[in-house]
């Protein structure tokens, strides 16, 4: 009996062992392999232009894009996992841009990239998206000419930017246009579309210009413009070069009340920068304003307030980049899936209750449905809405003024041009029609 029970007692012990050793490598293997996929943070890329030439505008849409991770995360997660933003800074540059890409969707194994400043930006990581079937979620507006199946398109299409705002400045401010632009794809792309909309309502674009991030001398701009007498100004130009371009307007004495211009990428955040007495008196079209005053916009920047102070106007790219996470989030959860293909079939219809309004996703194009409104610049920098089409407008990314081949064919040759690249060289001005 003593030995039957020693006998026992020495099993019992190998028993022991074994489980204790067998635990102790499952923890070894788990401390090498991390924790188990069921509790591991899912990661999402942004991509942001922290710095540079458009980091005023950009820094704002992180917030944005944080906030909505927050609020994710506050209600449990997304299946039953915390999201984690793993952030790149583009610095403003398209190289850089594609290296961070390769670094998101390589090492860091991200399904989905929230960002991208510019459409030189957008075209150029492209490729990169598509290889790796992720998604892009693009929040800037559009010049169109383009779809993709691993990019969300959530900034307003011509249609709902470019295309309203030509007729309602020929009729309200003049027929005579000038265009000014910030050297690239989409200053290019939409003045071809404002000298075709022009021609087929018998308005006249009196002149074309281009600017770099790095102009100093705006001398021969002003006396183009000067020469032309035009009734508007249409510009095209992103970044920090608004403020030294307004400067330079109003030295020149080409004022607001006598020759406005009208912006579409010009921002609250770009009024603040530049200074709001310089800029009152110009318009911006875009689908929402700061100055919006429904439930929804004071809840939002009161969140904003709270999570991020201080105070930030809200734009519109703020207002699709935030959207645009929780869309993404709420197809991911229907389809119980991160993967790409899984989701962009679940995302097309979903709507969103934005600040400005609702945000849909047309399922045919996956551009967003969108309200388009036009505002002038007050003297305190908000901008008051004087002209909106009321509801959200359908997409539609080529416009019909040309053939969808011909839209192609004048992206080509701006690529070619620029040496099989997305933006110019820097030193590039010319007029590519």
């Amino acid at each position: 009996m003593v030995k039957r029970r020693r006998r026992n007692g020495f099993m019992v012990g190998v028993f022991v062992t074994v489980v204790a050793t067998l635990a102790a490598m499952g923890a070894i293997r788990i401390a090498l392999d991390g924790p188990p996929a069921s509790t591991r943070p899912i990661k999402i890329g942004l991509l942001i232009a922290r710095t540079g030439p458009l980091s005023v505008a950009d820094r704002n849409v992180e917030k944005a894009q944080r906030l909505a991770i927050q609020e994710i995360n506050t209600a449990g997660g997304l299946l039953g996992r915390p999201l984690e933003a793993v952030t790149a800074d583009t610095m403003s540059d398209n190289a850089v841009a594609l290296a961070e890409v390769q670094r998101l969707l390589g090492r860091e194994k991200v399904p989905a990239i929230f960002g991208c400043a510019t459409s030189g930006c957008r075209k150029s990581v492209r490729p990169l998206i598509e290889a790796a079937d992720a998604g892009l979620i693009y929040p800037y507006p559009t010049e169109g000419i383009e779809e993709s199946p691993n990019i969300l398109y959530l900034g307003s299409a011509p249609n709902q930017q470019i295309i309203p705002v030509i007729k309602w400045s020929m009729d309200t401010l003049g027929r005579r246009i000038f265009i000014v632009g910030l050297d690239g794809v989409n200053a290019r792309i939409a003045a071809r579309l404002v000298r075709l909309q022009t021609n087929a309502l018998r308005g006249q674009v009196v002149g074309e210009e281009y600017v770099s991030h790095t102009t100093q001398d705006f001398g021969t701009v002003l006396a183009r413009i000067q020469a032309a007498r035009p009734d508007v100004i249409f510009n095209f130009s992103a970044g920090t070069i608004n403020g030294p371009f307004t400067t330079a307007l109003r030295g020149a004495g080409i004022m607001s009340n006598h020759t406005p211009v009208m912006s579409f990428a010009v921002t609250e955040d770009d009024i603040r920068a530049i200074g709001p007495l310089l800029m009152a008196g110009d318009y911006v079209v875009q689908s929402s304003f700061n100055s919006i005053r429904t439930a929804e916009s004071e809840a939002f920047k009161a969140r904003l307030l709270r999570g991020f102070g201080p105070e930030v106007p809200v734009t519109a790219a703020m207002e699709a980049a935030y959207v645009g996470i929780h869309l993404w989030a709420r197809a991911v959860r229907d389809a119980q899936s991160v993967a790409w293909r899984d989701v962009r079939p679940v995302l097309g219809g979903l709507s969103f209750l934005a600040p400005g309004g609702v945000i849909s996703i047309d399922p045919f194009t996956f551009y967003a449905w969108k309200t388009v409104r036009i505002g002038k610049i007050t003297d305190d920098g908000q901008i008051d809405t004087v002209w909106d089409s009321s509801r959200p407008v359908r997409p539609v990314p080529f416009p019909t003024l040309l053939d969808p081949d011909d839209w192609q064919h004048a992206l080509d040759r701006l690529y070619d041009a620029w040496g099989a690249r997305w933006e110019p060289p820097l030193a590039d001005a010319r007029t590519i029609r």
